[in-house]
Formats: C-alpha cells, sequence, structure tokens
C-alpha cells in the first residue's frame, strides 16, 4: 500500500510517499522531498506502485492533489483509492478518484493512526515520520487537529518549512491498510515433476546428508 500527501514542489514544504506492506502491519520504504512537482510526484508513485508488487494507491486529493490526481489517471493505474461515503454504512464507492479530508474526517484519520502506533497495530520505524507527530495538537477553538508549524523543525530534506506532511502520509497509509483483510495464503500444490519439485528434494535431502 501506497500514501501520498502532495506539496507544491517549491521547497516550502516535503511530498511524501509513504509505503506500508498490509500483512505485517509495518511501514518499509519513505520517500521525501521538497522540490519534486506534483506532476513527476505522480510518475514516481506510479512507478513505486507498480514495483511494489502494483500496490494500492491512496493520496490527498485536496489542494495539489487534484494535479497528482489527474497525472495518475492519465498514466492509466487504477490500483487506487475512489472516494466513500464515510457517513453510511454501506461506504458506497464513487468514481472520484483520491481521498479528501474535511475537519471532521481529518480528526478521526490522525486519531485512527494515533491509536494503532501506541497499541502496536502500526509498526513505524522512521524517526523523522514519529517525530512529526508530536508536532500536531488539538485546538479547542474549532475541534480539529493541526499542525503547530514549530519554527525550530530541522528537515534533513531541506524543505524550508514543517507542516507534517510524513503524518498525513502515514495516516492515510494506515487508513488504507484497514481496508484489506489478510488472508491466509493458499498452499500451492506443486507438480511432481517441475524444477520447484526437485529443487525441494535435492534440499530435502542434502539437510538430511548434513544433519547424519
Amino acid at each position: 500500500v501506497l500514501a501520498v500527501d502532495i506539496a507544491a514542489g517549491t521547497g516550502a514544504s516535503n511530498s511524501v510517499i509513504s509505503i506500508g506492506n498490509r500483512k505485517t502491519s509495518e511501514k518499509v520504504a519513505e520517500f521525501a522531498s521538497p522540490y519534486i512537482t506534483p506532476h513527476d510526484l505522480a510518475k514516481t508513485a506510479v512507478a513505486l506502485a507498480k514495483w511494489f508488487n502494483n500496490g494500492f494507491l491512496i493520496w490527498d486529493a485536496g489542494g495539489h492533489g487534484r494535479i497528482f490526481g489527474n497525472c495518475v489517471i492519465d498514466a492509466g493505474y487504477r490500483k487506487i483509492y475512489y472516494r466513500q461515503n464515510e457517513q453510511s454504512l454501506s461506504r458506497k464507492v464513487s468514481d472520484v478518484p483520491g481521498y479528501f479530508f474535511t475537519k471532521d474526517n481529518k480528526r478521526t484519520t490522525i486519531g485512527e493512526y494515533r491509536e494503532a502506533l501506541d497499541s502496536g497495530k502500526f509498526i513505524n520505524r522512521s524517526y523523522q515520520a514519529l517525530r512529526e507527530c508530536l508536532e500536531y495538537v488539538y485546538v479547542r477553538s474549532n475541534s480539529s487537529i493541526e499542525h503547530s508549524k514549530c519554527a525550530n523543525t530541522i528537515d534533513p530534506t531541506g524543505a524550508r518549512d514543517n507542516h507534517g506532511d510524513r503524518v498525513i502520509a502515514d495516516a492515510l497509509l494506515y487508513k488504507a491498510m484497514k481496508m484489506f483483510s489478510v488472508v491466509e495464503e493458499e498452499q500451492i500444490e506443486v507438480p511432481e515433476n517441475c524444477f520447484l519439485a526437485r529443487r525441494q528434494f535435492a534440499l530435502a535431502k542434502a539437510a538430511e546428508e548434513t544433519y547424519w
């Protein structure tokens, strides 16, 4: 699963791609750059999605996400998140690509991500990503979750400002990973005469000889 938060590419804030293994519920890779345009970011995301076993792709469709989404569609990649009615039990899926944040669903999405980190349901080994989590605050005046825009944040990518972009990508990553139920892989029946069967036999015999 791949989740993307898109910036303008002018150096002010990062565009981020977070990649996770839905079977182990862990983040396995991260890309962050403040200088990549939404067009090039879309090409990079599609290439990574294909490389990571044709991964499921979700992104923040607001703002520059519209440009990103159009490029993904133009590239012909269709293993993507389509907007759902999250207020209904049926969660009817539309034909509108990308995830659109509102004040309410942003609070829910980040809240669920926070709980997943705390409970171990989601494993994130990125130091930068975890540090950015500390920069989000609950704003009582409008009951929203916002980035504190800490002026002293140091980011190795060179972004002039830090807006918690990794947190948004990681929260979307966990949201998408929850959509899939992990099913045990079926045991593949290996024909006796194929290469795999001969190889397994040879390895078993070698192990037996080594044991004795």
